[in-house]
């Protein structure tokens, strides 16, 4: 779904995904509050734009960038175009992410440009130079697909059962730590698991007509 904001700014708001929106005169504070969005936000110096996921803050004033909750303690953060700044909570207070004194994108936080991905959870930060092609890949979602580069079976269910109302039980331990690779179309299970089967050597069971 895309989301067209009072200032200009557009979201892009993967499935199961919340938002929630908060405009004021001085700040532009957007909280993702679950799943993923890309934000492609319209230049206003005077108005930082604040995204607020878990911990950390992410701020702009007129860029592009994808945020990810990944998990209840990790996040994902591409830079598609411009510069951000990212704090987190030690470095910033929601309610005053800067001095007005100072230009939004200075002071504490580390400041990312167009082509870099940061993974961010509570014991590392690690980040990225991501090429062009790994750019498109991370924003494969936008056009209905997922892409997958090796990731095990278990982490790659997790994100194909986002799009869809099918629950899947891995048999056991092997199984998951499995890693596969390719371009699936999302809620295409059938395709997925035809993939799977042909080839990955990965053989399923269905258990009704729901699952």
């Amino acid at each position: 779904r895309v989301l067209s904001l009072a200032d200009g700014s557009e979201v892009h708001l993967n499935t199961d995904s919340v938002v929630s929106i908060d405009f004021s005169g001085t700040r532009r504070y957007v909280k993702l509050l679950r799943g993923e969005a890309h934000f492609e936000v319209a230049h206003d110096e005077q108005r930082p734009f604040v995204v607020i996921a878990g911990d950390n803050t992410v701020t702009a004033i007129g860029t592009g960038f994808n945020v990810q909750i990944t998990s209840a303690h990790q996040l994902e953060l591409l830079v598609t175009n411009g510069k951000v700044l990212v704090k987190n909570k030690q470095q910033s207070n929601p309610i005053a992410i800067a001095p007005d004194t100072l230009h939004p994108l200075d002071g504490d936080g580390e400041l990312m440009i167009a082509g870099q991905k940061v993974v961010i959870n509570q014991q590392s930060i690690q980040q990225l130079n991501l090429s062009n092609e790994e750019v498109q890949n991370d924003l494969a979602w936008q056009q209905g697909m997922l892409v997958f580069h090796g990731e095990p079976l278990a982490e790659a269910l997790h994100e194909i059962s986002r799009y869809t109302s099918i629950s899947f039980t891995l048999a056991d331990e092997q199984v998951k730590k499995r890693r596969v690779a390719g371009y699936f179309k999302a809620g295409d299970i059938q395709g997925l698991l035809f993939a799977l089967k042909n080839n990955f050597n990965i053989v399923y069971k269905k258990l009704d007509a729901q699952t």
